[in-house]
């Protein structure tokens, strides 16, 4: 899979081969995280606050299985496990409410 556009803003932890994609739903923030070639599997993910202000909750889709959020800073990092991880496009669904 190609995608030549810009990655979310405030996402980082990533490894170089995959690229991430925010979208709206209702007033929940999805943030999809696309493997676009390799082998490596992201083990961490961090969302900067700044960026996305107001999380009170991350879960894995479609399973919704809860994230536990470390505070570094402005950060939040999330460990993913490699059983939580999908082979194309792994989906975290951001809380604010």
């Amino acid at each position: 899979m190609r995608y030549d556009g810009d990655t979310a803003p405030g996402i980082g932890g990533l490894p170089e081969e995959y690229k991430s994609i925010a979208a709206k739903l209702g007033d929940d923030v999805l943030i999809h995280i696309i493997k676009q070639k390799g082998d490596d599997i992201p083990s961490t993910v961090e969302i900067s606050e700044r960026e996305w202000p107001g999380i009170k909750e991350v879960y894995v889709e479609p399973d919704h299985k809860s994230l536990q959020m470390e505070k570094r800073g402005d950060l939040i990092v999330l460990q993913l496990e490699e059983k939580q991880v999908d082979s194309v496009d792994t989906i975290l669904r951001l809380y604010t409410k």
